[in-house]
């Protein structure tokens, strides 16, 4: 049962329909193979081989309770514990019901950063930072975590330092970002880590979520960093596919709402943008700019000599987003606990500047030459190498984000013997030496809704 996919929170609403009698435990610790055991039993598609309860039942992990189709008297026993998510999904959910616009009260936007006046980053909400590599957008969440954190920063937390919870999973904490955040100037009191026992904590938003939420409002946690905010994601989830990139984002904005404060990811842009627009050169799917609500670009000036760098505000959803700021990065000397001196690197804002970060990714992308379309299909595929076979759909959509349309990529496979096979869910590409797609032998040959093969 391994190989088959894992149900999606849709498929698990279709099946509460179907059987509404569940008594769910509140353990949420269950293996892939559990869970498709519990969804197989609830719709039908399988029937366990046995029904009785097993020996290791606590008071943790509780019968999973659903009536008998043969008997709808008769209660069968399980011992699952659903997903937090697929569990939401199958919790019979209130009626719907239509409401006057005249009944919602007017608000204002409350804004954790204020800047030249306006409104920048809004509360309970997600905000991303994205740039290249080594533009310095940690060292900028860093700055920012800071500034929350002593208080010292425009907006409504001026003056009213918070606790800021920083999730760091690819630097190290005691040599990159502990020294990192004090050449800042933060409250260290308030700067917290995540931790999973005694390691540093691989986050997964969606499996992690409550537990989060519980934990961050015990600390009167008010602003989170995600550095980066890609580690997050649950596991397999295709950056390009919409649907996917927002079940897995949700779960941050609703966490940014109940804490009443700001989840700020850093991310990627991709190595060139003809059009300047830092929204859409985001990396992976255009669902990361729609779900956030303030995104900001950060890049080198390569004509500067003196180090500058460009910040840009490129969405402001509840505000204006014609913000561009020149910055810096500077080395501050620091000493270790066991009295060796190092350097850490620290954010300094500058002037205002006519100068936007989409205008330095125009200027570098024509100093580039473009890929031509067989080789972008020959670099899409080696990114993907744990899936030989993917839909012409999700190609052809992510070849039309670098400029290549579907003839001129349909001409590429052709040219270059690229492997096809049509099926109901329609055509798939595979490079000349993959395997042949045969779904009973083939690992990659399941399919999810959408169909994408899936290992």
């Amino acid at each position: 049962m391994s190989d088959m996919p894992m149900p999606t929170a849709e498929e698990a609403a279709e099946a509460r329909d179907r059987k509404l009698d569940w008594n769910w435990a509140k353990n949420d610790n269950m293996t892939p193979d559990e869970a498709l055991t519990v969804f197989d039993a609830l719709t039908g598609r399988a029937r366990p081989a046995e029904t009785k309860e097993p020996d290791d039942v606590t008071a943790e992990r509780r019968p999973l309770s659903l009536l008998d189709d043969d008997d709808p008297t008769r209660p069968v026993q399980h011992t699952y514990a659903l997903p937090a998510a697929v569990r939401a999904a199958l919790t019979p959910k209130p009626p719907l019901r239509i409401v006057r616009a005249s009944t919602i009260a007017l608000s204002v936007t409350d804004w954790a950063w204020e800047h030249g006046g306006h409104g920048r980053i809004p509360k309970a909400a997600l905000t991303l930072f994205a740039g290249r590599p080594a533009a310095g957008k940690s060292t900028c969440a860093r700055w920012f975590a800071a500034g929350w954190s002593n208080g010292t920063l425009e907006g409504c937390w001026h003056g009213q330092p918070v606790n800021v919870a920083y999730i760091a999973t690819e630097e190290h904490w005691e040599s990159a970002v502990a020294p990192s955040l004090h050449a800042a100037g933060a409250d260290m009191d308030r700067v917290f880590f995540v931790e999973r026992g005694d390691e540093p904590a691989r986050i997964k938003a969606t499996a992690d979520e409550n537990a989060l939420t519980e934990m961050f409002a015990a600390s009167d946690i008010r602003a989170v960093v995600l550095d980066p905010l890609m580690s997050t994601l649950t596991s397999g989830a295709d950056l390009y596919k919409s649907n996917e990139i927002r079940e897995a984002l949700d779960p941050w904005v609703r966490i940014a709402e109940k804490i009443g404060g700001v989840v700020l990811g850093v991310t990627h842009l991709v190595k060139t943008a003809a059009s300047g627009d830092v929204v859409a050169a985001i990396n992976g799917s255009s669902a990361f700019g729609e779900v956030a609500r303030s995104v900001f670009g950060f890049a080198v000036d390569r004509e500067s000599d003196d180090g500058t760098r460009i910040m840009s505000q490129g969405k402001n959803s509840a505000g204006r987003d014609n913000l561009n700021m020149t910055y810096k990065i500077e080395p501050v000397p620091f000493t270790a606990l066991d009295g060796r001196r190092g350097e850490a690197p620290r954010f300094v804002l500058g002037e205002p500047t006519d100068t936007k970060v989409g205008d330095l990714m125009m200027a570098e992308g024509k100093q580039k030459r473009a890929m031509s379309a067989p080789q972008w299909l020959e670099a899409w595929f080696d990114s993907h190498p744990h899936t030989p076979w993917m839909t012409a759909a999700e190609i052809v959509a992510a070849g039309a984000r670098f400029g290549h349309g579907e003839d001129s990529l349909a001409q590429a496979r052709y040219r270059k013997g690229y492997l096809v096979h049509k099926d109901p869910l329609g055509w798939s590409w595979a490079k000349p030496d993959a395997e042949p797609f045969e779904p009973s032998a083939n690992l990659s040959a399941s399919r999810d809704k959408q169909g994408r093969f899936t290992t």
